[in-house]
Order: structure tokens, then C-alpha cells, then sequence
């Protein structure tokens, strides 16, 4: 299993604990803030040649992806 932490949610400051990685149905993964609701990129399984756990870190990667100032 994977330990990429999880940055908090850029919009509500929600911390680690309530920022978890949503499944989409059978196809991919993003990250959704407990709090506001705020979601991360969708990742498609398939984009990530099939691996559900690969797909679920690329959608950690991109929540914690964040543009400098």
C-alpha cells in the first residue's frame, strides 16, 4: 500500500484526516475533501494501464499537485 500523504484541502484548510481518496464507480479514483467537497483530478484506472492502486496514487499526486504563486 501506498504512504503518500495527502496534502490538506486547498480551500477549507480540512487537514490529512478528512481528505480521502474517492473510488468513481469501477473505472478510476480522485481525491474529495470530507468537508467542502472539493475534488481532486479524475483518474481513469485504464489510463494507468489497469492498476486500481496506481490509479489511486496518481489521484494523490495530482491533489497534492498545487501551482506556485
Amino acid at each position: 500500500m501506498s504512504e503518500i500523504k495527502l496534502k490538506p484541502c486547498p480551500f477549507c484548510g480540512c487537514d490529512d484526516r478528512r481528505v480521502g481518496i474517492r473510488k468513481m464507480g469501477n473505472k478510476g479514483y480522485r481525491v474529495v475533501c470530507g468537508r467542502c467537497g472539493a475534488s481532486g483530478p479524475y483518474v481513469s484506472i485504464l489510463s494507468v494501464g489497469g492498476s486500481k492502486m496506481e490509479a489511486q496514487d496518481k489521484a494523490k499526486v495530482d491533489w497534492n499537485r498545487r501551482e506556485k504563486a
